[in-house]
């Protein structure tokens, strides 16, 4: 199905810069500007639900793309926690 292939790249890219933003908290130290966790943890939750609804549309490629930025985003919600505290 093209439109699955479509929606997993452009959900691959949002794993691409969600492991940016990882790598950016880390070379600063922990310190966050301008972004607000509010919004990460929302879309690593709409992540999770996207697991189940893309396996229930039957787009596989997609599903396993929203794991990927599940992991993702959550390895940048973990990181966010251990370096700076959890203070936001």
């Amino acid at each position: 199905m093209r439109q699955d292939k479509i929606n997993a790249s452009l959900e691959y890219l949002g794993v691409l810069f969600a492991l940016y933003n990882c790598v950016i908290l880390i070379q600063d130290g922990g310190s966050v500007q301008g972004v607000s966790i509010l919004s990460t943890a929302f879309f690593t939750f709409w992540g999770v639900w996207n697991l189940y609804y893309y396996r229930h549309l039957s787009q596989h490629a997609s599903a396993a793309a929203a794991g990927g930025l599940v992991i993702a985003n959550g390895a940048w919600l973990l990181l966010f926690a251990t370096h700076t505290g959890g203070y936001w």
